[in-house]
This record gives structure tokens, C-alpha cells and sequence, in this order.
């Protein structure tokens, strides 16, 4: 009996594990992708932060306006994320029993 259940489940399984996989792809992506991001914003605003030392802006003021920038690219990403993960929401019902396409749980 559990060969049978372990084969009636087998192509089910399969897709979870593959849509798994390429979440956790996307999301590694995502992290690199701002972190490059930030790193090539604050690359060209070199000038800008040695001028602002140089008047005598403090560290943290200057880390505050560089997080502040980055904050909002990662608002950006996570909204239009959100949006995503709402309109697929029906592939994730058909592959998990007991679960509705807007389920808080399963969408964060």
C-alpha cells in the first residue's frame, strides 16, 4: 500500500519540488541582484558621498540616504513580487491539498 501511495504521488512531489527549487533560484537572484544594484548606486555616487563628507555630513547620515535609496528599490521589487505571487496563487492551490490561492501562509 505505500508503493502505491508513494507512486499515485510521485508526479505531484516531482512539481512541488521543482517549484521549490525555483523559488529558492529566484529568491537568490533577488538578493544578489540588489545587492549588485546598491553596489553600483553607490559606486556612482562616490563623488557625491566625499563632497558630502566633506561639508560635514556625518556617516550616518550618509549611510541613512544610501538605505533609504536601497529601501526603495526593495519596496519596489517586493510589490511587484507580491503581485506575482497573487496571480500565480492557482498553480500553488492545484499542488497543495488543502490550500486557497490566497492563502497568507503559503504566499509569504
Amino acid at each position: 500500500m505505500d508503493d502505491y501511495v508513494a507512486s499515485a504521488l510521485a508526479e505531484r512531489r516531482f512539481a512541488l519540488a521543482l517549484v521549490t527549487l525555483f523559488g529558492l533560484v529566484a529568491l537568490l537572484l533577488a538578493a544578489v541582484g540588489i545587492g549588485a544594484v546598491m553596489s553600483h548606486s553607490v559606486v556612482q555616487r562616490t563623488p557625491e558621498i566625499g563632497v558630502r563628507a566633506a561639508l560635514g555630513a556625518g556617516e550616518g547620515s550618509i549611510l541613512a540616504m544610501i538605505l533609504r535609496e536601497g529601501m526603495g528599490l526593495t519596496a519596489i521589487g517586493v510589490t511587484l513580487g507580491v503581485l506575482i505571487a497573487v496571480a500565480g496563487s492557482r498553480l500553488i492551490a492545484s499542488l497543495l491539498f488543502g490550500v486557497r490561492p490566497l492563502d497568507p501562509s503559503t504566499l509569504l
